[in-house]
This record gives structure tokens, C-alpha cells and sequence, in this order.
């Protein structure tokens, strides 16, 4: 059985591998009625800075010479920083401007740094959880983004993404095994709920289509795309990583009390699973609160400091609604997970036994 799944997990990889090369990527050109504007992102380094007037090399040994909008310049650049430039092209007018700090050294730095300390403590087990944040990554792009691009409604992109980093990641870091089909099982099961949750909580809050000025910008420059579907998305992704959480716990804390105790009743190891399950439910639901929350502290603290703004007129701010909106999926979806999660891991037991 595990030898016909480790094929079946080989098919299903080539198939996902290939599905995402076969998505075109679509070449982002902005019709304008004095011609075709085209853009470029560019790499350099400043090496003079006067004022807001920069002079940058880039990599090619080209020079560059522009002066920078006053009202975008956000960061404290001096000589010597790797900038990010950006190009514009409009009917043979080049327009200059500077963007921000190149991060990608940065950023692969902390990622060594992260790899070595979780092969140090987490040996076998750290390295295919890194694999697999880098599967999940990659698909995010080449799937879900790619997928977008390429035409595909942005739920069914999405389903697809989720569905297939949930397939791949869990067995790469838990094994073939029933604790791995249960979870499997489990999460599917929890997409969708999670799903008709969205949708449902939608429309009752009522958050239209644009309930943030990423949506509206979006909806400005993208008016193909079904903005609506986005938001759908947006509501529903959030509790996907929670979702995996709480079903992979209660199902290895099920299978582990069995290998311990040799033999355990599905009363029991159901028991066990809505123990381990309740447990982990306040300290997730705070988690998701706290990283929505998060990402809107710069307008929070604007609304707080207007005399005008109550916390009736705080929940009522479109973004506001739309964070409150997701944690409450979230919430509800891990609260219905849990006895779905630990049935299904009883039964796989019990099936086993």
C-alpha cells in the first residue's frame, strides 16, 4: 500500500510539474494614446547622491542619472546602497525613479541562517518541512499567480494550489503512512467547508467587492479580473495554513497515543483528538487575530487618533470588517475541523487495528 502511494505521489508531482510549464506567462503591456508605455524594474548602486538628484551604475556598468520624486522618498538612501530603479518608457520619453532597497541578499542570508538552525534542532524532520515551505512557495507563483495570469477564475487557481500543496507537503514531511491519510482526508474535507464559509460570510457582512485599497488598485489597473473572486480568496486562504495545523496535531496525536498504548477504542482515541483539538482552538484563533491585525496597524493607529473615531466606527471600516471577517472563518473552520479531524483519524486507526 505505501509502495502504491509513493507511485501515486511520483504521478501526481510530474502532473502538477507539468500543469504549471504548460501555464504562458502574459507580457504586461499598458495601452496609453500617446503609445505603448513599457516598464522596467532595474538594478543598481547609488553612487552620488545630492539632494534628490541620483546618480546610479547599474550591473551592466551603465550610468544613470535622474532626480526622485520628494513625496516617495520614504527611505534614508545613502551612497553605496543597491537600489531598485524603476523605467518607464512612454513613446520614447524614459522617466526615472527609485523604488527601494534591493532585499534579496538580505533575505538569503536569514534564510541560511534559518536552514542551519532548523537542521540543527529538527535533523530529518526540519529539513523536509524547509522542502516543503519551498513547494509551497514556488507553487504559490507558478500555480496560483501563473494560474491567474494565464486566464484561470482565481477560486478555481486557488483550489488548485492549496489542493495540490496539501498533497504534496504532507507526506513529504509526515511519511506515507494513515496519520498522513487521515490528515489528507481531513484538510480536503475542511477546504471545503472553509470555502462555502467564505462565500457565506460574504454576503452576510456585506463587504462588496473592494473592501481594501489593494482591491480597489487592483480593480483599477486589472479590470478583466474578477475582483469579487479575489476577495473570495482572500477570505479563504487565510485559514488554510490553520487548517493544516489542526488536523496534522489532533491526527498524530491519535496515532502516537496508539503506538504507545498498543491498543485504544475509537471512543477513546476520539476522546483524545477532541482534547488535543479544543486545547490548540484558543491559542490558534488568537494567532490568526493577531496576524490579521497586524497588517493593518499603520491605518488603525490613523482611525484611533481621529476624535471622531469609537470602536462601533473602528468595526465598521471597510478593512476592519474584512480582518474581523477572516479571523471569524478562520475560527469557525478550525471549531468544525476538529471533530471532522478526529473522526476520521479513529477510523483510520481502527481500520489499521
Amino acid at each position: 500500500m505505501q509502495h502504491l502511494w509513493k507511485i501515486l505521489y511520483g504521478v501526481f508531482l510530474v502532473a502538477v510539474i507539468g500543469f504549471t510549464a504548460s501555464l504562458d506567462g502574459i507580457k504586461q503591456n499598458i495601452p496609453n494614446e500617446n503609445g505603448e508605455v513599457k516598464i522596467e524594474y532595474l538594478e543598481g548602486q547609488i553612487v552620488d547622491l545630492q539632494d534628490n538628484f541620483f546618480t546610479v551604475i547599474q550591473k551592466d556598468g551603465k550610468e544613470i542619472y535622474f532626480e526622485a520624486d520628494p513625496d516617495f522618498l520614504f527611505n534614508p538612501y545613502e551612497t553605496g546602497d543597491i537600489v531598485t530603479i524603476y523605467k518607464m518608457d512612454q513613446a520614447g520619453e524614459i522617466v526615472y525613479d527609485i523604488v527601494d532597497y534591493v532585499h534579496l541578499d538580505g533575505i538569503f542570508f536569514f534564510f541560511v541562517c534559518f536552514f542551519v538552525i532548523t537542521i540543527w534542532i529538527a535533523k530529518r524532520k526540519g529539513f523536509f518541512s524547509i522542502v516543503s515551505m519551498l513547494v509551497s512557495t514556488s507553487l504559490f507563483y507558478f500555480l496560483f499567480l501563473k494560474g491567474i495570469q494565464a486566464g484561470y477564475s482565481p477560486a478555481v487557481a486557488c483550489l488548485l494550489f492549496v489542493f495540490a500543496v496539501t498533497v504534496l507537503t504532507i507526506p513529504l514531511i509526515h511519511g506515507f503512512n494513515r496519520k498522513s491519510g487521515s490528515s489528507l482526508i481531513a484538510i480536503s474535507l475542511g477546504f471545503v467547508m472553509s470555502f462555502f464559509i467564505s462565500i457565506l460570510f460574504k454576503n452576510l457582512v456585506r463587504l462588496g467587492n473592494v473592501p481594501s485599497e489593494s482591491l480597489r488598485n487592483l480593480s483599477f489597473q486589472l479590470p478583466e479580473i474578477n475582483i469579487g473572486e479575489i476577495l473570495l480568496v482572500i477570505l479563504f486562504l487565510g485559514a488554510v495554513g490553520a487548517l493544516i495545523d489542526v488536523a496534522v496535531t489532533i491526527s498524530s496525536a491519535i496515532f502516537e497515543a496508539a503506538h504507545e498504548q498498543k491498543k485504544i477504542s475509537f471512543k477513546t482515541s476520539f476522546k483524545l483528538g477532541m482534547e488535543v483539538g479544543k486545547d490548540i482552538l484558543g491559542s490558534m484563533i488568537n494567532t490568526l487575530l493577531l496576524a490579521y491585525l497586524a497588517s493593518s496597524i499603520p491605518f488603525f493607529i490613523l482611525l484611533t487618533h481621529a476624535k471622531s473615531s469609537t470602536l462601533s466606527d473602528l468595526l465598521n471600516y471597510d478593512f476592519v470588517a474584512l480582518e474581523v471577517t477572516r479571523t471569524l472563518i478562520g475560527a469557525m473552520s478550525l471549531v468544525l475541523l476538529v471533530p471532522l479531524a478526529a473522526v476520521i483519524s479513529s477510523w483510520m486507526l481502527s481500520k489499521q487495528k
